[in-house]
């Protein structure tokens, strides 16, 4: 029973990481940072609009996001350290994730070697491991980390992989879309909805020195 009680303990622990809305803002700007770059790229826009923001976004994002744990949850639920079968759950997620990268440089090695017919497109084999890279960590990190909306992010991933290519081949679109479409359509989801987990979880835990005087007496 004290085993049950403290796994339920974690786990609603565990899920309060996530309910702040950070994660999701901060891989809507990484998810929007990769679709404008490409944008760019289609767009022919100059190195300058391009290449620089996508580096200073996709380094200072992560900055951004912990130094906001730090600030704004950390300060209401505490800090949190996850049972060590949760930590192997989160590197057996990052495994994969080195996995699905080496077979994405195993692709390429092939396809620059000439193994792969001349029908084959390496682009669209690489941007197919990229979706497939995409929907498989997302729904592992739902599974593993009780977080369902990543289920969502995983789908709209995939769905904006598949509407690319099928605008690619039925309209005179580049395949560079694909990419966009795949980062973009999570994204547009992202935004919005770590926003108001935001707004939450703001209201639901205030920190003390905001919290009036029955709030305080009643804890």
């Amino acid at each position: 029973m004290t085993l049950m009680k403290t796994s339920t303990m974690e786990q609603k622990m565990w899920s309060r990481v996530f309910d702040d809305g950070l994660w999701d803002l901060y891989l809507w700007a990484v998810f929007f940072n990769v679709a404008i770059y490409m944008l760019g790229g289609e767009l022919d826009w100059s190195v300058a609009q391009t290449v620089i923001p996508f580096f200073v976004v996709l380094l200072g994002a992560h900055q951004l996001l912990m130094a906001a744990k730090r600030r704004i949850t950390a300060p209401r639920i505490g800090y949190f350290k996850p049972h060590k079968k949760r930590r192997t759950e989160i590197g057996a997620v990052g495994a994969i994730s080195v996995v699905v990268s080496i077979l994405m440089l195993a692709t390429t090695i092939l396809a620059v070697t000439g193994t792969f017919s001349g029908d084959i497109s390496l682009t669209l084999v690489l941007f197919g491991v990229l979706a497939l890279k995409m929907v498989v960590l997302f729904s592992l990190a739902a599974h593993f980390l009780g977080v369902t909306r990543f289920y969502v992010y995983a789908a709209l991933g995939a769905a904006g992989m598949v509407g690319g290519e099928i605008a690619v081949a039925t309209a005179d679109v580049a395949r560079g879309w694909d990419v966009i479409a795949m980062f973009g359509a999570p994204a547009i989801v992202m935004l919005p909805t770590g926003l108001v987990l935001l707004s939450r979880f703001l209201k639901a835990y205030p920190k003390a020195e905001d919290a009036g005087p029955e709030t305080e007496d009643a804890a």
